[in-house]
C-alpha cells in the first residue's frame, strides 16, 4: 500500500526524481536495494564501500566517511522514485518483448519475475540476532 500510493504521485510526475524519504533505504542501502531486486544499486553500494575502506587506509577518514554517507542520504531521499523507475522499467520490458494473451498471463508473468527476496530479510535478522547475542554475551561477563 506504501508504494501504491507513492507510485500514483510518481505516475503524474514521470519524468521528474522526487524526492520523499525512505527510512529503510537510507540506514540498510545495500540490503534494501537486493530486497527489492535492484541489483545495480546494491553493487554500486558495495562498490562504494571497498572505495571508503581502501581511502580510509589510505589516511583519510573524513573523506572515507562522505563517500559512505553522501550516497546514503541521497539514497534515503530518492529510493522510491528509483525503485518506482525500476519497477515501471521491468513492466514496460514485459510488455514489450513478451507475448502475452491477455492480461491475466502478463499480471502472473510480472507476479513471478517481481517481487521482493524475502530471504534478504532472514539473513538480516540473523547477522543482527548474531551480533546482538555477543554484544549482550560480551557486557553479562
Amino acid at each position: 500500500d506504501r508504494y501504491l500510493a507513492k507510485f500514483v504521485i510518481f505516475d503524474k510526475r514521470p519524468t521528474e526524481l522526487v524526492a520523499g524519504w525512505n527510512w529503510s533505504a537510507f540506514l540498510l542501502n545495500w540490503a534494501w536495494a537486493l530486497y527489492r531486486k535492484m541489483y545495480r544499486w546494491f553493487f554500486v553500494f558495495w562498490a562504494l564501500v571497498i572505495i571508503s575502506d581502501f581511502i580510509y587506509k589510505a589516511g583519510y577518514p573524513f573523506l572515507s566517511a562522505l563517500i559512505i554517507l553522501v550516497p546514503m542520504g541521497a539514497f534515503g531521499i530518492y529510493a522510491d522514485a528509483l525503485y518506482y523507475r525500476h519497477v515501471k522499467a521491468k513492466i514496460d520490458f514485459a510488455c514489450h518483448t513478451c507475448n502475452f494473451n491477455n492480461p491475466i498471463e502478463l499480471i502472473d508473468h510480472l507476479r513471478a519475475k517481481g517481487g521482493v527476496h524475502r530471504w534478504v530479510l532472514l539473513l538480516l535478522l540473523s547477522v543482527y540476532g548474531f551480533l546482538a547475542a555477543v554484544l549482550i554475551s560480551m557486557f553479562i561477563y
